[in-house]
């Protein structure tokens, strides 16, 4: 989702300016750079995402609960099997091989998952601290900018 470009003209890529102009004459150089706007962004739509599930996991526990009371009175509930919960990487799937062995996550998978998440938070987090990337006007445009912002 970032958002960088760079874009580079001369004088000397104009076919036959060789002749009137002298080389380099005039340089356009820019090069766009993320700032803290995109990272903000970024974090905004996790923000979101995060709201959104909290909000639709409220939603269905309503519903839920509002068809339980009407199944009660009308007198057709019937209560659900209670299913014991686990955690994905313990979880044994029901398919046997030969053998009779079950399925399940062995402790590289699960050492590996680990990692890589791991690995992505820190991504993310050089990533949002280290600037790859910078903006940067040459040239004539870069003079004009320079009178501009002293910056």
């Amino acid at each position: 989702l970032t958002v960088s470009f760079r874009f580079f003209v001369s004088s000397s890529f104009v076919t036959g300016a060789e002749d009137y102009l002298p080389t380099n004459a005039f340089v356009i150089d820019v090069v766009v750079t993320p700032g803290w706007g995109i990272y903000g962004f970024i974090f905004g739509a996790l923000g979101s995402l995060f709201v959104n599930h909290l909000m639709i996991y409220f939603s269905n526990r309503a519903i839920d609960a509002d068809q339980t009371f009407v199944d009660k009175v009308a007198q057709m509930y019937v209560p659900e099997t209670p299913t014991r919960k686990e955690a994905a990487f313990r979880h044994r799937f029901a398919a046997a091989d030969s053998a009779g062995r079950v399925y399940g996550f062995g402790p590289s998978t699960k050492l590996t998952v680990g990692a890589l998440l791991v690995l992505s938070f820190l991504l993310i987090l050089v990533g949002s601290l280290v600037d790859l990337i910078t903006f940067q006007f040459e040239g004539i445009g870069g003079l004009a900018l320079g009178f501009i912002d002293s910056e």
